[in-house]
């Protein structure tokens, strides 16, 4: 405690010590470094709003030609380890629906999304789109979560497949016996990756894997699985789109 005390004492004498024309010069220096990270602040957001927008014509041909490919979502997520890791039996079964996986801006921000689930109609959720978004509030609060939620259609929504439940997969404890015999242990809970979206709680890394990988590599991961072949995926195809463009 003395030796913290005395070297804010030399510190503060120091400060003192300090003629006004050099603390000016040192404020000055301080004040154009300031200066110079704002301007890079503001340049790179610029070329990350450009690049969003000249992004845009090709997420949507990325998109058209996922959506000919059988189950191409379920695949991805599948390929990848840390989602492929989260799902459960009654992930995959649900999931199995899932068409579409797509991004949308959150109030214009640059760090703040949506992630957005789109499934064909299926016996066990009632939304067609489920979403949670993740947005960067400040320093102090890092980020914030907020969800859709997900409407089952059942309260038990796949049933007797195996043991494993939809939940987060964080450790609970559990008391066990009657009376005195009463037992508390720590009971870890099964990983789901549908759960995630049922919560808020946004201070995993499964929103950067899901905006880094899942979207902006999402075919990459495709052809991750093991021995994938397109002759695995059946191509559908509308009469309107039986010709698929090569962009340069």
């Amino acid at each position: 405690m003395e030796q913290g005390s005395d070297k804010w004492k030399v510190s503060m004498h120091l400060w003192q010590n300090l003629d006004e024309e050099t603390i000016r010069a040192l404020w000055n220096v301080q004040e154009q470094l300031n200066k110079l990270e704002e301007e890079r602040d503001r340049a790179i957001e610029e070329i990350e709003r450009q690049v969003l927008e000249s992004s845009r014509p090709l997420y949507e041909e990325r998109q058209r030609i996922c959506s000919l490919v059988d189950r191409f979502w379920f695949h991805v997520l599948c390929s990848h380890p840390y989602t492929g890791m989260k799902m459960t039996s009654k992930d995959r079964t649900v999931l199995q629906h899932l068409e579409d996986i797509f991004f949308t801006e959150v109030d214009n921000c640059l760090q703040g999304y949506q992630i957005n689930l789109k499934f064909s109609p299926n016996e066990y959720i009632e939304d067609e789109i489920i979403w949670k978004q993740v947005k960067y509030v400040d320093d102090l609060q890092g980020w914030k979560g907020a969800i859709s939620g997900i409407r089952w259609k059942r309260q038990d929504p796949i049933k007797d497949l195996d043991n494993d439940v939809f939940s987060d997969g964080e450790e609970e404890l559990q008391v066990t016996g009657q009376g005195n015999n009463n037992i508390a242990k720590l009971q870890r809970k099964t990983k789901s990756l549908l759960s995630w979206f049922e919560t808020e709680d946004v201070t995993d890394n499964l929103k950067d894997v899901f905006y880094e990988d899942i979207w902006q590599h999402c075919i990459d991961w495709f052809f991750a699985r093991d021995s994938a072949l397109i002759e695995e995926f059946p191509v559908t195809m509308e009469e309107e789109q039986q010709d698929i463009v090569m962009l340069d």
